[in-house]
């Protein structure tokens, strides 16, 4: 009698949830329409169906459905759009929050409303919460205090959601704001540094401005930028410099819903009851211009436009705008990859720039120096849709790089929720051959390897064995740099057994598999029934 590894049969538990209830051998085997709004309506037109699945977590094998080709990026998780919730049948936006205990948690906006998800553990994210809202292909969140803001296009105005007890799996919708004209609205963006949120589009709307800094939970309608429609925002507070005390929106706007002078405008909102269009730039070949963040430095503007792809533009195309001087911005130049995939959502962290390009996933570059050119190179990418990259509204909408671990977010129009890590792994499990398909019910070695990156920390090691008895830690003996054996111990024929290998460091986790058990089998192979 032998034991067998069946992959298929793997259910999607956590290692920690694994353990606690142990194993079981019987029980275990291993929209309404959008609105068509402007330019998005792409988006529309490529629609299509969500990509059904389990969630799947690092050390669980091969990603259902094939695989996601990547360099310099960490699959940790992947939560498939019907595992957000049964209702949603597509993806959009997503934002990050830190609860004040340190723990980080994803804001994955989807179809027909908003889910929270604790991924302080990358590998086990888990979801915690989940706000309805209106059914809409458009939905976008930010963060302020403990409370996130979302809005669509559907309407509903500023739904307002409590995160203070997000530690203990509670969410909650607290308030939701009307005023301030249509309900409907493309994005929002938020200056923490001054309190203010700045409603984005939504019919033919430029920027609405609310006050935050009064009671966070009831924002103040005080003023509105109507000259022109305003696709997306980025608005920051100067602390130094010339424009020390002022309040900066950059805005991608245009007239006739972004169609018309489409580029960016710089907008002074510090006093919010008169913004002053302080300049303009209307970038070479422009069709849309949809979203952009600063520099670090604030030197540097980097715009991606929406529809320049496939048009104007053979390659996934960043415009470059030098914004030192605000009320004279220059165009320095743009860069590209070897993908024809259409550029949306990008943000700059730590010298680098994370990009949602649709069907070429999410794409990260050295942007240490953008104002040479030359010197921006990509250095990291995962692509979440694995057809094909052509230049059409589907794959990954947006990221979010900003999580103090390092872990990155990503949310994608028929996938659902990512979650990675950058960088080369710190520990990387594997066993030499494959993973085993059968042991000895007599007991035997197992020999697998960790490769550790040097400098690294283990912090502890261990070596899960289940039975329908529990679960016990077996000795691990390093045999050699990167050889690690366990002695499996003697088992009855026929029972179902499992394992799972650990190592810890400072900074994570890394398991393999995930989950795993072992099935027992008859004689001549076949798994029992």
């Amino acid at each position: 009698m032998a034991f067998i590894l069946d992959v298929t049969r793997m259910q999607n538990h956590s290692l920690r949830s694994l353990i606690a209830a142990g194993l079981a051998a019987v029980a275990l085997a291993h929209v309404a329409a959008p609105a068509r709004a402007h330019e998005d309506d792409g988006k529309v037109r490529d629609k299509q169906k969500a990509v059904k699945g389990r969630v799947w977590r690092e050390g669980q094998g091969s990603v259902a459905g094939g695989t996601f080709a990547a360099q310099g990026l960490a699959l940790k998780s992947w939560h498939p759009l019907n595992t957000i919730d049964a209702g949603a049948t597509s993806g959009n936006d997503c934002w990050g929050y830190v609860s004040s205990s340190g723990r980080e948690y994803a804001i994955m906006c989807v179809s027909n409303g908003t889910a929270f998800y604790d991924v302080t553990d990358p590998v086990n994210a888990t979801k915690v919460g989940f706000i309805p809202g209106p059914s809409s292909l458009w939905r976008d969140a930010k963060v302020y205090g403990r409370h996130a803001y979302v809005v669509t296009e559907g309407g509903a105005g500023i739904q307002v959601i409590a995160l203070a007890n997000i530690d203990q799996g509670v969410v909650t919708l607290v308030n939701t704001i009307t005023t301030g004209g249509g309900l409907a609205t493309h994005n929002v963006a938020i200056n923490e540094q001054s309190g203010y949120l700045y409603r984005c589009g939504g019919g033919a709307s430029g920027l609405r401005i609310y006050n935050l800094n009064g009671t966070p939970s009831a924002p103040v309608f005080v003023g509105e930028w109507s000259t022109h429609y305003v696709h997306d925002a980025q608005i920051v507070s100067y602390t130094t410099g010339p424009w020390a005390g002022r309040e900066i929106a950059f805005c991608c706007a245009g007239l006739n819903g972004g169609n018309a002078e489409t580029g960016l405008y710089i907008v002074d909102v510090t006093n919010k009851a008169a913004p002053t269009l302080l300049s303009r730039l209307l970038y070479p070949s422009a069709r849309y211009s949809h979203q952009g963040w600063l520099t670090e430095d604030k030197r540097y503007f980097l715009l991606g436009d929406e529809l320049d792809e496939g048009a104007t533009q053979q390659f996934s195309t960043t415009h470059v705008i030098d914004v030192l001087l605000l009320n004279n911005p220059i165009y320095v130049g743009q860069f590209t990859n070897n993908t024809p995939a259409i550029t949306h959502n990008c943000y700059t962290h730590n010298g680098k720039m994370f990009q949602a390009n649709y069907r070429s996933g999410l794409r990260v570059f050295d942007v240490a120096t953008p104002g040479n050119i030359a010197s921006v190179t990509e250095v990291a990418y995962l692509d979440t849709y694995p057809a094909d990259d052509a230049a059409q509204f589907n794959g990954l909408w947006s990221c979010y790089p900003y999580f103090p671990s390092g872990t990155i977010i990503g949310s994608d129009l028929e996938r659902g929720l990512f979650v990675w890590r950058l960088g080369e792994e710190e520990v990387q499990i594997s066993f030499p051959g494959g993973a085993p398909t059968r042991v000895s019910p007599s007991g035997q070695p197992l020999n697998f390897d960790v490769a550790i990156l040097p400098g690294t920390t283990i912090t502890n090691r261990r070596f899960y064995w289940n039975t329908t008895s529990g679960t016990v830690t077996l000795p691990i003996t390093q045999v050699d740099a990167d050889t690690f054996r366990v002695q499996l111990p003697a088992s009855t024929c026929g029972s179902t057994v499992g394992f799972a290998v650990e190592f810890v460091t400072p900074n994570d986790s890394y398991r393999l598999p995930g989950t795993g058990f072992l099935q027992a089998t008859s004689a001549d192979g076949e798994a029992d029934r």
